[in-house]
């Protein structure tokens, strides 16, 4: 298996069967987690961690380690004054390698001005704006500070707005 196959794969075959898994949660290890495990180990031909505990799914592999759940509240852990989309949020993932950590926060019930007026803030607070794309029923855009950047992408249709947050660590 390709090194980038099992960097990218692993966290998201995790991501298209953890929700189903959050169901299965507890204090010990379920059949549902023993299963996943396997799976991952099978997928990614090493050793895998699964942990459907308090309301999220963490799956942790010799690649790194990806954590799952529905969430209520903003992301206490993503780099300090990293700005707060205000709106409802739906799901949260974070993923961590070797390279860093991504969050991906998914956010509903989002008006396209609030989108703009977020891309706006980001940019008064000095990210870079690398990209930027509008169409009919959605824009994107993609920005970078230090080491940090984020994409912005907006479903002006369904009033959805995904941001992908990557933090990069080392060189």
């Amino acid at each position: 298996m390709s090194k980038t196959l099992k960097r990218f794969g692993v966290p998201l075959l995790a991501l298209v069967v953890a929700f189903g898994l959050l169901a299965a949660a507890g204090c010990k290890k379920t059949p549902g987690e023993r299963a996943m495990e396997k799976m991952i180990e099978k997928a990614s031909g090493g050793k895998a961690e699964v942990d459907a505990s308090g309301g999220s799914l963490k799956i942790k592999t010799a690649e790194g380690e990806t954590q799952i759940g529905a969430l209520s509240k903003w992301p206490s852990d993503l780099p300090e004054g990293f700005p707060k989309f205000e709106g409802k949020l739906s799901s949260a993932a974070k993923m961590n390698n070797d390279k860093g950590a991504t969050w991906l926060i998914n956010i509903v019930e989002v008006k396209e001005a609030d989108v703009t007026k977020y891309v706006q803030a980001l940019k008064d607070a000095g990210w870079s704006e690398l990209f930027t794309s509008s169409a009919d029923q959605s824009m994107m855009s993609q920005l970078q500070k230090d080491k940090m950047s984020v994409m912005v992408a907006f479903a002006k249709d369904r009033g959805e707005l995904g941001l992908s947050v990557t933090v990069e660590t080392g060189d």
